[in-house]
C-alpha cells in the first residue's frame, strides 16, 4: 500500500510540475494526502491550513479503490469535485469496506487552487 501511495504522489508530482493544475488534479492529490493520513500534506493543500482527516489510532489503515472523479461544477475561482468508490479502513487485521461519496470543493487563490471543503469525509 506504501508503493502505491508513493507512485501517486509521484504522478501527482510530475503533474504538477507540467503545469497541469487543474481541479481533477487536486481532487487527486486530496484524496492521496487523505489515504496516507499525511497531515502536512493535507495542509499543504488546504486554503486555510487545516487537516481533512480525522486523528486516527497508532496502526489505523485507510485505503480507497474505484475512484472515480467527476467535477460538478467550475467557475473562474470555484470548482466542485465528486468522489465516489469504495473505501476499506482498519487496523490491526481487521478491517470494513463500505461505498463513499466525497465532495471536494476548492478555489482559486491567485494561479493555484487550493482546498476550501472536503464533505462527506
Amino acid at each position: 500500500m506504501k508503493k502505491l501511495v508513493l507512485i501517486l504522489l509521484l504522478a501527482a508530482m510530475m503533474l504538477a510540475a507540467c503545469g497541469d493544475d487543474s481541479p481533477k488534479q487536486l481532487a487527486q492529490e486530496t484524496m492521496a494526502a487523505v489515504e496516507s493520513l499525511n497531515a502536512e500534506q493535507q495542509q499543504s493543500l488546504s486554503c486555510s491550513g487545516e487537516i481533512f482527516t480525522a486523528a486516527y489510532p497508532a496502526g489505523f489503515q485507510l485505503t480507497f479503490s474505484d475512484i472515480i472523479y467527476q467535477q460538478t461544477g467550475l467557475q473562474d475561482d470555484w470548482a466542485r469535485v465528486n468522489v465516489t468508490g469504495t473505501m476499506t479502513g482498519g487496523m490491526r487485521g481487521q478491517s470494513r469496506s463500505a461505498p463513499f461519496t466525497f465532495t471536494i470543493e476548492m478555489q482559486k487563490q491567485g494561479q493555484d487552487w487550493c482546498v476550501t471543503t472536503v464533505e462527506g469525509l
